[in-house]
């Protein structure tokens, strides 16, 4: 759903094996551990726009590897989703996004039945 968004997907291992064997197109990058230039470069240099990091916890070397990776992410300001459902929910915001215009409108509009000043 990303790549239909717009959005170039680069994994890891076997994340990108994964994608790649469900037809959708993936650049398939180093992790931290396994040498230069890593995913963490990658991040570095701005070319990430959105993280999503599922936790590993069997390999030392890739909770390590995911603990870098939130770092930089806070430190360069990159969105980071941490969980499948938090993916799923933010690729469909994105999508409506994309699709409908954002209007404004006043709590009282919402809830036209209560009166502000019981509400301050």
């Amino acid at each position: 759903m990303f790549v239909e968004l717009g959005f170039k997907v680069m994994a890891t291992g076997g994340t990108a094996d994964t994608i790649k064997a469900a037809g959708v197109e993936v650049q398939k990058v180093l992790k931290i551990h396994e040498g230069r230039p890593h995913i963490g470069d990658i991040v570095a240099q701005g070319e990430v726009h959105i993280m999503i990091i599922t936790p590993n916890n069997e390999d030392p070397r890739d909770k390590t590897d995911g603990l870098d990776l939130r770092r930089l992410s806070l430190a360069r300001k990159t969105p980071l989703v941490t969980t499948i459902a938090g993916a799923r929910a933010t690729v469909m915001a994105i999508k409506a996004l994309k699709e409908n215009k954002i209007s404004m409108m006043p709590l009282q509009s919402y809830f036209p039945e209560l009166e502000m000043a019981k509400l301050i």
